[in-house]
């Protein structure tokens, strides 16, 4: 139940970032989602190296949608944008890798692919300040 009214609170936050204009608010919305898949990130490798391949796969997808929540707040002009969605692509490719091999029952590759995601993750975090 808990996981339903978070998607739901997410998806109204997610649905107000597109409603004002550019700027500020859109930067800190992905500031605030950078650190949301961070949070999940974390959890995805702690879990998985727990062996815990379903639970890294659930926290993989909240990663893989607050990452996706975060590119829609990022200005397209700036090269510090370019880099931060260069870092929240492969972030979102490395989750998905996690998710692919948790299912097949890889745990010690899930887990790498879980670790590179947070760490690009937290690379795009760094890149934000100059946006």
């Amino acid at each position: 139940m808990r996981g339903i009214v978070e998607r739901i609170g997410m998806a109204v936050v997610i649905m107000g970032v597109g409603v004002g204009t550019a700027g500020a608010a859109d930067v800190e919305a992905t500031k605030k989602h950078i650190k949301e898949a961070i949070s999940s990130g974390e959890a995805m490798v702690s879990h998985g190296k727990q062996g815990h391949l379903d639970v890294l796969s659930d926290h993989a997808e909240d990663f893989i949608m607050h990452a996706k929540a975060a590119l829609d707040g990022i200005p397209a002009d700036n090269e510090h944008g370019e880099e931060v969605v260069s870092r929240l692509k492969t972030a979102i490719s490395k989750a998905e890798e996690a998710i692919e091999h948790g299912e097949a029952g890889h745990p010690d590759v899930a887990v790498k692919h879980a670790q590179a995601a947070l760490f690009n993750a937290k690379e795009a975090l760094s890149h934000t300040e100059g946006l």
